[in-house]
């Protein structure tokens, strides 16, 4: 029934309402943070036998998805009406893309940056979330 819900919250007519964006952000951050979790795990995953991004494809092409997927979250978070919503949407959409930024030129391959990254990403993510109110 989930997906049938959440299909129903993102109609076509209904994209951009702040439901719609609060689905399309919490989509594309969540995926986004997995990838940095599944990056920090890829060498113990590999050894493991258990096929994530990182391990089919690069630690290189999972920073860059991963960015790709926070660039998301943030696009969709900055549709505001309020200026206090609109402060806190650009505030996790600096810090985060920041930090993807930060993990693309080391292409996924300093674990204190994607440390700091998956630690912080709770923090903005709840800005974010303080954009939608």
């Amino acid at each position: 029934m989930a997906p049938l819900t959440s299909a129903a919250a993102i109609s076509s007519d209904s994209l951009f309402t702040s439901v719609g964006r609060l689905v399309i952000a919490l989509f594309f951050g969540f995926i986004g943070r997995e990838i940095w979790m599944d990056i920090r795990d890829a060498d113990s995953d590999a050894q493991s036998g258990i096929i994530t991004v990182p391990v089919k494809y690069g630690k290189r092409m999972a920073s860059r998805t991963a960015a790709v997927s926070m660039i998301g979250m943030s696009v969709s978070s900055l549709f505001c009406k309020s200026k206090m919503s609109l402060t806190m949407a650009v505030v996790a959409s600096t810090w985060i893309v920041g930090r993807a930024w930060q993990i693309v030129q080391t292409e996924g391959l300093d674990p204190q940056v994607l440390k700091r990254a998956v630690e912080e990403s709770k923090i903005a993510f709840l800005f974010m979330l303080g954009s939608f109110l």
